[in-house]
């Protein structure tokens, strides 16, 4: 990428933040500060600076390192920490497999439990008729 692609946007980046700076300190205009404190505050910045730069190096490097991973796997591989894609294809369809025989499986124990429901409205029923009869008078 060509810095000079994205300098039109730190410019206008910089010039709000001087803006900025300038609202904040209408009342005394750096333009008017004694050098001695301009560059106190200049090395009180690049003191920032440094220390932003401390915090983000880490993140950077290991940014760094996973790009260059990237960049370097080789072609089947999605992630350089985990399988190839063919392995991850396996993996669904092993998933879905598993998926199916869950489905099977609660099919199954609903219509057995429906076939245990329907027997014991069978017992039900038959217990039913048998007092019917038994009040009629008749043996069942």
């Amino acid at each position: 990428m060509d810095p000079l692609d994205s300098f039109d946007a730190f410019t206008v980046a910089v010039r709000a933040r001087l803006q900025l700076g300038a609202e904040a300190y209408r009342s005394r205009p750096s333009s008017s500060r004694p050098l001695p404190e301009l560059a106190d505050q200049l090395a009180a910045e690049c003191e920032d600076l440094a220390g932003w730069a401390a915090c983000l190096w880490p993140r950077l490097r290991q940014l760094s390192e996973t790009l260059q991973a990237l960049e370097t796997c080789p072609i089947g591989h999605t992630n350089p920490a985990g399988p190839p894609s063919d392995d991850w294809e396996r993996m669904f369809h092993v998933a879905s497999r598993r998926v199916d025989e869950l489905r099977d499986q609660l099919a199954k124990q609903s219509l057995l439990r429906v076939a245990a429901e329907q027997r014991a409205g069978q017992r039900h029923v038959v217990a039913l008729e048998a007092r019917l009869a038994e009040l009629e008078g008749r043996t069942a």
